[in-house]
């Protein structure tokens, strides 16, 4: 937990009486790639450093509203 808040990364210790698990809150990398020209996508020789976002975020989508029916207008007149 010292080293991590000497980086100023932000973390949440999970446990309260003795700490076992750490929970990180964000965490930025740099990878060596073959950035120059196929951007990574083949990768033969590393000859750039790139800035990534190791965050992996789990969403739930929700089903989308509908508007015209919340909305009670009917679309053709209004077309």
């Amino acid at each position: 937990m010292t080293f991590a808040a000497s980086g100023g990364i932000p973390f949440t210790s999970v446990t309260n009486s003795k700490t076992g698990k750490v929970r990180l809150e964000h965490v930025w990398v740099e990878a060596a790639i073959d950035f120059i020209p196929s951007r990574g996508a083949k990768n033969k020789d590393a000859d750039s450093w790139v800035e990534m976002d190791s965050s992996y975020k789990q969403y739930e989508y929700k089903k989308g509203l509908d508007a015209v029916a919340i909305s009670g207008i009917d679309p053709q007149p209004l077309a």
